[in-house]
């Protein structure tokens, strides 16, 4: 994972590490002092394509930045899951298996009722119509936000910080942090929840070296939180 980075990756860096954060914390911030709007079917559909752009035009940035440089795409994560660390690749699979479905199984029985769960994120779908377009954020979510924050930015810390103490530990926590905070427009709860998720991200692409992991239970959990809403929406 260690490559020299350049002004251009500590612009992008900077851009996905702090401007990013801090302008997701400024909604965030306004989002919790005024209840939520009500979003209609298509105000989500937009919403659900609009972000999956975004997120597209973020990884592109990465991709044409790998080109110019005539970089390897193994260091971010474009190549098969590295053999060797396979059972530390499975144990962190399946602890987060176990910590995200044991979640979802309170929120849907015991945190909330299903009106509470949409109140707090009325951006996801409650109806079937809605699924297509959701899927695509779902893949877009999947693919190119993991290209960013796991297969960029954890490679790019780890090279900044190759001859510092604890410089892997670094490398998969500030990601991790900057992954949260760009998440703050679904509220502090969420935050939390998904910094826990991140960091088992960042472990199982550090360790597995692949983005393959990370790149389909990312789709898959984000799916299946749409697909709960829906599920779940009383009549």
């Amino acid at each position: 994972m260690i490559y020299a980075p350049t002004l251009v990756d500590a612009l992008l860096a900077l851009v996905f590490g702090l401007v990013i954060p801090i302008l997701m914390g400024i909604k965030g911030n306004q989002t919790s002092q005024q209840e939520l709007p009500e979003f209609s079917s298509h105000q989500k559909r937009q919403f659900y394509i609009a972000n999956s752009i975004f997120l597209f035009a973020m990884a592109f940035l990465v991709v044409m930045v790998w080109l110019y440089y005539q970089r390897s795409f193994d260091i971010l994560g474009f190549k098969q899951p590295d053999e060797t660390t396979a059972t530390i690749s499975y144990t962190l699979l399946i602890v987060f298996a176990s910590l995200y479905f044991g979640d979802l199984y309170y929120s849907l029985k015991w945190d909330v009722d299903s009106e509470d769960l949409i109140k707090k994120a009325p951006f996801m779908p409650t109806r079937w119509s809605e699924l297509p377009s959701y899927l695509v954020l779902c893949i877009s979510a999947g693919v190119f936000e993991e290209v960013v924050f796991r297969g960029f930015l954890i490679p790019y810390v780890h090279s900044i910080l190759q001859h510092t103490f604890l410089a892997s530990t670094w490398a998969v926590v500030i990601p991790t942090v900057v992954f949260s905070l760009a998440h703050m427009y679904q509220g502090k709860e969420a935050v939390l929840k998904i910094g826990v998720f991140s960091l088992l991200f960042g472990l199982l692409f550090f360790h597995s070296g692949s983005l393959l992991y990370v790149i389909i239970v990312h789709t898959l959990i984000d799916l299946i939180g749409g697909l709960a809403t829906i599920t779940s929406k009383k009549a």
